[in-house]
């Protein structure tokens, strides 16, 4: 049962991946397309320098997937602009995307000289973004000249800034670089663990483009270590991602390991199919350190073949592109095949000279120094993400801390102003009802007062109409005189 599932999981990447090659072309310029037309239309309607500067920048990203002198044109155009315009990041930008455009075409000196510069010109400018960003690429360049106690440098000093500002893009891409160093020394388990963390972040970013090379790279370990039905698994899943975006390069690439995971089954027509459909793609983006793989894998499914001539013929061609792009890490594949196929042959002598240097190239690249190097350079980082723990979380302490006393103080201020209004309150009160018992107190007084002013003026009536009684009226005397002097 486990056979057929993987020969139908088989089956399945087969079919999926003769249906990308024959729709791609078809596909891949309608959507790339409407990118390009949507830039161009912002672009059309930008006016400011910076605005543009940026839209140039994007273009050159865009097309270098598919048009690598179209992404170099607009990359120097952003460039002259920028300079002009006095725009650092353009400039910081547009020095990463030149770059990046030698990488793709394989000339890695190239490429570290303008990254470089860009990273020069963050450190001018205090531009910690595009400083990650620069070490990191310059990295992955060093890495692709062999070079890998350099890459490991570079991507362990970005991977230091890119987590000390949350640039999780950046933190990302040097993962999943040092992931790949463990692989180059056959330490699978260290590069998955890697590559791990670069997948969750770009999971967490949903990005999409990065989650198809991590998916990738991931089945790299596991065909590693032979298991190939989850290999295969990884391998599918990361090209139907690339067929999703039109990823070009890494659909490439996926048909690449595709052909390498039948070659290891021993199916070597299978493997020349899909190295083939591979090896257009790579012609068509004028991928010189792709075609040199293509070419030195080919070599080796020939010379599986017994097919030698064809075989040497293949593996030289390979060999001559590695030398001239300096892709010092791919040689040492290629001198294996070499040997194995001149001792096929029983062309001892060159084939003594090919294993010599493939064993001399090996023991440089998986070297215990390099090994070492990197252990080194990781438990360095280690300590420093610590130690920058640490302080963030003393930091933390000091400010819970700051902000308890704060709250302390606050609560002593607000309880000390609730006991003044308290005994204010109390004071207010007690005024108050003494205050309403002097008025009762007088109130009391009045009444009395009142009283004995009515009983006094009650008396004085009483004795004004006993007077009256007694003595007769004035109207009475007044009219008896008078009767009295008529007579």
């Amino acid at each position: 049962m486990q056979i057929k599932a993987v020969n139908l999981l088989s089956m399945k990447i087969g079919l999926s991946s003769l249906l990308a090659f024959v729709i791609i072309h078809a596909t891949l310029f309608a959507q790339s397309k409407s990118t390009i037309d949507s830039l161009q239309t912002l672009l059309e309607t930008s006016k400011h320098d910076t605005s543009r500067v940026n839209i140039m920048n994007e273009f050159s990203i865009a097309y270098r997937g598919s048009d690598l002198e179209k992404s170099m044109g607009y990359a120097k155009q952003a460039k002259i602009l920028s300079e002009s315009a006095n725009y650092d990041k353009g400039i910081v930008n547009a020095l990463n995307n030149i770059g990046s455009v030698y990488y793709s075409k394989g000339d890695y000196d190239n490429a570290i000289d303008y990254h470089s510069q860009a990273s020069t010109r963050c450190e001018d400018t205090d531009y910690k973004k595009g400083k990650a960003e620069s070490l990191n690429l310059i990295g992955i360049a060093y890495h692709n000249k062999g070079e890998f106690d350099n890459a490991s440098e570079y991507y362990f000093t970005s991977l230091k800034i890119s987590e000390a500002i949350k640039d999780t893009r950046t933190s990302a891409s040097s993962y999943n670089g040092i992931a790949n160093i463990y692989y180059n020394q056959n330490n699978y388990a260290k590069s998955l663990e890697y590559h791990q963390k670069s997948l969750t972040i770009k999971q967490l970013a949903g990005d999409k483009k990065g989650i198809a090379t991590s998916m990738n790279n991931m089945g790299l370990c596991y065909q590693g270590t032979r298991q190939y039905s989850v290999a295969e698994m990884y391998f599918l899943q990361s090209l139907s991602i690339r067929e999703e975006i039109n990823d070009k390069k890494g659909i490439a690439s996926c048909l690449t390991n595709i052909g390498r995971m039948h070659f290891d089954k021993t199916n070597y027509d299978q493997s020349l199919t899909y190295y083939r459909k591979a090896k257009v793609m790579r012609e068509e983006m004028n991928d010189k350190r792709g075609l040199a793989v293509i070419l030195s894998y080919m070599g080796e499914s020939y010379s599986a073949k017994k097919e030698y001539v064809k075989a040497i013929e293949l593996m030289q061609q390979s060999q001559s592109m590695m030398e001239e792009i300096g892709a010092k890490n791919l040689y040492a594949a290629n001198y294996e095949g070499l040997y194995e196929t001149y001792a096929a042959m029983k062309n001892w002598e060159k084939a003594y000279y090919y294993q010599s240097q493939f064993m001399k190239l090996n023991a440089e690249l998986t070297s215990t120094e390099g090994s070492d190097y990197i252990k080194q350079l990781q438990t360095i980082h280690d300590k420093e993400k610590k130690e920058v723990e640490l302080e963030l979380k003393q930091k933390e302490f000091d400010l819970n801390a700051a902000d308890l006393n704060r709250k302390n103080i606050i609560l002593l201020f607000v309880a000390g102003s609730g006991v003044l209004i308290l005994m204010l309150s109390i004071f207010i009160y007690r005024g108050y009802r003494a205050k309403k018992k002097i008025n009762l107190e007088l109130e009391h007084k009045n009444l009395l007062i009142e009283e004995k002013n009515k009983n006094i003026t009650d008396s004085i009536r009483y004795a004004k109409r006993i007077q009256q009684t007694l003595f007769p009226s004035e109207r009475y005397i007044d009219r008896t005189l008078k009767r009295l002097q008529k007579k």
